[in-house]
């Protein structure tokens, strides 16, 4: 299975995380692009990965989560955004 470049780290039950999950599917819907989510908060592996790429962009502001990091670019978003910001972040633009 390949990995998605889309990245989503997340947490159960984060209110931030389910406000962004609407615009996710409307991003599908829209673009056909898909982020996987990451669950921060049941793996342990999964946020050493959020805190590698999180260390890597060097934004002390992001910290948390919902984090979005896009493998093939190197973008990322920190926090809830709205759509457009996504769906730009999603395709590469920023």
């Amino acid at each position: 299975m390949n990995e998605n470049h889309l990245l989503m780290f997340t947490g159960t039950e984060c209110p931030h995380c389910e406000a962004m999950r609407p615009l996710l599917a409307k991003l599908t819907f829209d673009t056909g692009l898909a982020i996987e989510e990451r669950d921060t908060w049941k793996h342990k592996s999964e946020y050493r990965l959020m805190e590698n790429y999180q260390e890597s962009v060097g934004d002390k502001e992001c910290d948390g989560i919902p984090f979005f990091y896009n493998t093939a670019t190197g973008g990322y978003l920190c926090g809830e955004v709205n759509y457009k910001t996504l769906k730009k972040w999603a395709e590469g633009v920023i």
